[in-house]
């Protein structure tokens, strides 16, 4: 199985991506457990909330098993490491480790080109084009494979991933 985690800024068609990218090659898909956890809490999150909301998001990616060729993670921990730069300026040990034994095949890194759409859990609409140089510099400091995916449409970004994931992975199609 290929573990693809479909990272990037706040706005950005994530979720819509990983979904349909889940649909289309029948592999599994990991939500994101940032949003559902947030969505629960009576009270403004802390820095203690990321090692919750990233503990669990890695059990539900190994509870997702690996019965389909690919496994989709909307966003995964670069997530939360960009996140406790930003609002805390610093990462705690425990996320740092899980990073060095992460074993994702590839990230998607998406571009914030697509329009700004307001929600709660949002806390940066101005800095979209900033926060995906923190992710880019993250994937290139760290040597990671990753690939950017662009394009103001759901389906010209669907589109140039699939065109992507074939060209990286032609015998697991």
């Amino acid at each position: 199985m290929k573990r693809i985690v479909i990272t990037g800024p706040e706005s950005s068609g994530k979720t819509t991506l990983t979904r349909n990218l889940a649909r289309h090659y029948g592999g599994n898909w990991v939500g994101e457990y940032a949003r559902t956890y947030l969505e629960k809490l009576n009270r403004p999150y802390i820095e203690e909330d990321l090692e919750r909301i990233g503990r669990e998001q890695l059990r539900q990616q190994r509870a997702a098993g690996n019965s389909s060729t690919f496994q989709f993670c909307d966003t995964g921990l670069i997530v939360l490491y960009v996140w406790s730069m930003v609002s805390y300026q610093r990462v705690q040990s425990w996320l740092t480790e899980a990073l060095e034994r992460d074993k994702t095949d590839l990230y998607l890194l998406t571009t914030p080109d697509m329009p700004w759409e307001p929600d709660p859990f949002r806390e940066h609409p101005e800095q979209r084009d900033w926060l995906f140089d923190q992710y880019r510099a993250y994937l290139d400091h760290h040597h990671v494979p990753y690939r950017i995916i662009s394009g103001p449409s759901e389906a010209e970004r669907l589109g140039n991933a699939i065109t992507e994931i074939n060209l990286l992975f032609p015998g697991h199609i």
